[in-house]
């Protein structure tokens, strides 16, 4: 008589194809390509088992709570991480949405004045209909002629301020920040 053959204990992380020591977002990454893969609204594969072992693996790993216990299950040791899109207590005791960048993604630099150049044409588009309102409503042939006068320069500022904003951008690239 022959002895059936347990199948061989796949775990989540080789579900989804990373290691046990991926950080979060490694992990997110490589559940959507999984998704991608599998689902079959997108074209892949029809079996569902596959689908549900996906959605499964990440219903783990996707939390760092869940994460942590399934580690110890696993033997594995546990990681400081920080929570990534997960829900925490405050001090208050009081849930809370918690996100934190991702660290491959580089911190966004601060505003300058200059960032709000591209205002520009839609403030003079804005104040020349403004102005071309007012002049019906009062009947003032001055704020016409303000408002005829304004309406070609915010259309050509809107042609312009690209350009200076493109140029701008090539600099900082160029110099750095």
């Amino acid at each position: 008589m022959m002895m059936a053959v347990p199948p061989p204990v796949v775990t989540h992380y080789e579900v989804l194809g990373v290691a046990p020591t991926a950080a979060a977002h490694e992990i997110r990454r490589a559940y959507y390509a999984m998704a991608r893969r599998h689902h079959p609204d997108l074209g892949g594969t029809r079996d569902d088992r596959a689908m549900q072992a996906v959605n499964g693996a990440w219903a783990v790993l996707g939390d760092p709570a869940r994460r942590r216990a399934y580690d110890t299950e696993l033997g594995f040791t546990a990681r400081n991480e920080p929570l990534v899109g997960a829900w925490a207590t405050g001090s208050d005791t009081s849930a809370r949405f918690v996100f934190v960048d991702e660290p491959d993604r580089p911190p966004r630099p601060a505003r300058t004045p200059a960032d709000h150049l591209v205002m520009v044409p839609v403030a003079l588009l804005a104040v020349a209909v403004a102005c071309f309102s007012l002049s019906l409503v009062s009947a003032s042939k001055a704020l016409w002629v303000l408002a005829v006068v304004l309406l070609p320069l915010a259309g050509a500022a809107f042609l312009v301020t690209p350009l200076f904003v493109l140029r701008r951008e090539r600099r900082i690239a160029r110099v750095g920040r």
